[in-house]
């Protein structure tokens, strides 16, 4: 008999998602919980911490953070685990990461992808290893053995191997790529391919915060961003005046619903799911071609299904390649603690991504990888 798993995209229980804020927010739910019935293992990316501090001195444009309460939304969607490896979950420094680990310890959903944390579980004759991996083109505050797992090559291929050894089928959470973006890097595809030559794995991707495509690498599958789950606007605290707004295309996202038998995938399917007048809903077939769509454009003459590694591939650059540029204008605007020292950690980050994919890259093109 086969495992059923369903993988939701990224969880900020901000705004009308907050039961602090809208005491009728488990009413949207009502719809995917009975949806999310259906499945064995309900697995996805917590990127609000959890947590009734207000004050933050971590250096960040864009604080977010959920009241306490608000974990009562996680068991009613029967949320069994959550990935924590994203660039959100120590926005209220380790108290606020502490917090959302006791939350999550008493209501019986357990976490990865912080501190080296993984979980191996058994469900029936099925054995399934959960991993969680920041990239940091995502710009985490706390990227190191204290904080969020780094995507790397050596940490990412290490946990395949410990996938076999405990016989179990690796599924990994990455939070990876550029925001408000459809296509991935091309540093990511080609670093997913690479992996995919010697192992066999489940990959779901977040981040983006829109809709990325899924590919099929012989017994591998890479879901690149499954977009929102459920997020609302965000308002900076750093930076006057400053609010993250959602559009449309930030209220789309996908479950990635997964069949494990045997420790392979024995089948999925992406449904689509959206904000529809103020509830989540499974939506349509239009949905559905957008992500197929997505999909198809990954690989050339849109073969997702080939073993073969194809250099046509046409992704988001680099941002090492291409960095933003900015007015004096707008730095003047924002000179203050919170700003400057967000820059030079982003300035940081940039140049240890810039190291790790060049090895990547390096290794890519020995093994005629795109």
């Amino acid at each position: 008999m086969s495992l059923k798993i369903a993988l939701l995209g990224d969880i900020c229980l901000t705004g009308k998602y907050d039961l602090k804020n809208n005491p009728e927010a488990l009413r949207q739910f009502d719809d995917i919980k009975v949806f999310l019935k259906g499945f064995d293992l309900v697995i996805a990316n917590l990127e609000s911490p959890l947590t009734d501090k207000n004050l933050s001195f971590v250096c960040k444009a864009i604080h977010i953070k959920s009241p306490l309460v608000n974990v009562e939304i996680l068991k009613y969607l029967g949320v069994d685990a959550v990935s924590l490896a994203n660039n959100h979950i120590f926005d209220f420094g380790y108290s606020g990461y502490a917090s959302t680990i006791s939350a999550l310890q008493e209501a019986g959903i357990d976490y990865f992808g912080v501190e080296g944390r993984e979980i191996l579980l058994e469900k029936g004759r099925e054995r399934i290893l959960l991993g969680g991996f920041c990239c940091l083109s995502a710009h985490p505050s706390k990227a190191n053995s204290k904080g969020v797992n780094v995507l790397n090559y050596e940490s990412f291929r290490s946990f395949l191997e410990r996938s076999r050894s405990d016989n179990a089928f690796p599924i990994a959470s990455v939070h990876w790529g550029d925001e408000n973006v459809h296509h991935p890097r091309k540093d990511h595809v080609a670093f997913s391919r690479l992996m995919a030559i010697d192992y066999d794995f489940l990959l779901h991707g977040n981040h983006p915060h829109v809709i990325q495509g899924v590919e099929e690498l012989g017994k591998s599958l890479v879901a690149y961003s499954l977009g929102n789950f459920c997020t609302d606007e965000h308002r900076s605290r750093a930076i006057k005046n400053l609010i993250v707004k959602h559009a449309r295309e930030n209220q789309k996202s996908f479950v990635l619903s997964v069949d494990i038998e045997s420790s392979e995938i024995n089948s999925y399917d992406t449904i689509p799911v959206g904000d529809s007048a103020n509830a989540l809903l499974v939506m349509g077939e239009e949905e559905r071609w957008e992500i197929l769509n997505l999909s198809r454009s990954l690989v050339k003459n849109g073969n997702s299904h080939s073993r073969h590694f194809l250099p046509s591939f046409q992704g988001s650059e680099n941002d090492s390649q291409n960095p933003p540029r900015f007015s004096v204008s707008w730095f003047l605007a924002r000179l203050n603690y919170y700003f400057i020292g967000a820059f030079l950690k982003g300035l940081i980050n940039r140049v240890r991504y810039r190291i790790i994919f060049t090895k990547i890259r390096k290794i890519a093109q020995q093994r005629n990888v795109a």
